[in-house]
Order: structure tokens, then C-alpha cells, then sequence
């Protein structure tokens, strides 16, 4: 076990100078605040940074963990950051999400593809919790985006006020991300906890 500062602690205390960080250390999910495993290079870069800086007398402190990944998948690339539906459903989230699927560009210029985007919305703040994304082009520079957003606490309705670049021949005028704001503040779902599922 270790604290924010990712000292490991033995018995009642914490020991001097001693860390541990990477895949055998349990982190604070950023959305469900529950202890589990973030087993990625990401997430031991950040704790290698935190554990180094405490080293040197700097004080500093592992957030709650978010663990965006991304992957290459027979053509595909896919992204996540945060909860999925099934993860909120089983904390009790209430939630609703926007599903789109879309162009990355312009349909009138060539070489465009296909960008599918899922976001999740806590269903009383309207805040931003998940997001999943798949297309044949890069989505790695949405998942980085949309953990900030995660992070931030930016609502649905933020998403939707918020300017972004356009040019035809590289981007939507209505992104895929504001579209999924707007499907989920437009349509509402609502899933039971599971204290209300088993009356």
C-alpha cells in the first residue's frame, strides 16, 4: 500500500525514502474513486516523476488516475479514457451517453474516413466521465483531449459552447465530439443503480 506521495507503508506507518510505483501499485480511479490497477507507461512515467521529485525534497503527489489508452487493432485505431457504461452501471452511476458516427473531414475532399465517438455523461452534473473512440485515422490526439476534459470537469453544454479549428480539407465544421454532447444532452439515458435494480 502506498499514500499520495507514493511511499509504501508497512504495518501502521509509512518507511522513510522507500517507493513503489508501476504496475504493482493500486490507484484512485478519477471517476468511481475506487482503488485499482493502472498497468500502463503512461501512468508509471507520472508516478516516476511524483517518486522522483519527493527523492529531491520536492513535494509531490499521484492524482487520481484517468488511464487513457490507445490501441491499433486490424486497421483500426481505438481510444478510451475513463468509464464505460458497464463500469458506471456497476458503481451506480447514473449516466447518459451520445453515440456518433461521422466523417474526419469534409465529404467533398477525398481520403476521408469514418470517426465513431461515445461519450459519458454523469447524469445529474452533466460532466464528462468516459469517452470511446474508433476510426482509421489517428485518435489518440482526441483520447489526450477528452482526459483533459475528464480531468476539468467540463460539462456537455461546455463541449457544445466551446470554439474548435476548421478547415475542409482536415476537419468537420461540427465536430464528432460536440455531436455526441449534443445527442446526450439531447437524449437522456438513465440507467438504475444497483440498490434501485434489485427492488
Amino acid at each position: 500500500m502506498t499514500d499520495r506521495s507514493l511511499r509504501v507503508k508497512k504495518g501502521k506507518s509509512y518507511l522513510d525514502n522507500v517507493y513503489a510505483l508501476g504496475d504493482c501499485v493500486e490507484v484512485l480511479d478519477a471517476v468511481t474513486s475506487r482503488p485499482r490497477l493502472s498497468q500502463l507507461a503512461s501512468t508509471a512515467l507520472i508516478q516516476a516523476r511524483v517518486v522522483a521529485n519527493n527523492i529531491l525534497g520536492i513535494s509531490s503527489f499521484y492524482e487520481p488516475c484517468l488511464s487513457p489508452t490507445v490501441a491499433a487493432i486490424s486497421g483500426l485505431q481505438v481510444g478510451s479514457v475513463g468509464v464505460i457504461s458497464e463500469t458506471a452501471r456497476r458503481y451506480g452511476i447514473k449516466m447518459k451517453a451520445g453515440n456518433v458516427i461521422k466523417y474526419t473531414k469534409a465529404r467533398f475532399f477525398p481520403g476521408r474516413k469514418l470517426i465513431i465517438v461515445k461519450l459519458i455523461f454523469e447524469a445529474d452534473t452533466a460532466k464528462l466521465i468516459g469517452a470511446q473512440v474508433i476510426s482509421e485515422e489517428t485518435v489518440a490526439e482526441r483520447i489526450n483531449e477528452l482526459t483533459l476534459a475528464i480531468k476539468a470537469g467540463i460539462t456537455a453544454n461546455e463541449i457544445c459552447m466551446r470554439e474548435r479549428c476548421f478547415e475542409p480539407s482536415l476537419t468537420m465544421v461540427e465536430d464528432v465530439i460536440v455531436d455526441a454532447a449534443v445527442k446526450a444532452l439531447t437524449s437522456v439515458v438513465y440507467h438504475r443503480t444497483p440498490k434501485e435494480q434489485s427492488r
